[in-house]
């Protein structure tokens, strides 16, 4: 089965945010205010990217 390019991006651009759980889970890591920001502007651009693709 495949998922195709746009799937695959998806996965690629939250592959930093898992990593971000992992890291505070597995080493206990705290998620500084530039942690933060990163994870909001990461999640609304996946999800702006799947808003476009479902309109074109």
């Amino acid at each position: 089965m495949l998922i195709g390019a746009i799937k695959t991006n998806i996965y690629v651009y939250l592959t930093p945010i898992i990593t971000i759980i992992v890291a505070m889970i597995a080493i206990d890591e705290r998620l500084g205010f530039y942690g933060i920001v990163g994870v909001i502007l990461t999640l609304c651009g996946v999800i702006i990217g799947e808003c476009r693709n479902k309109r074109v």
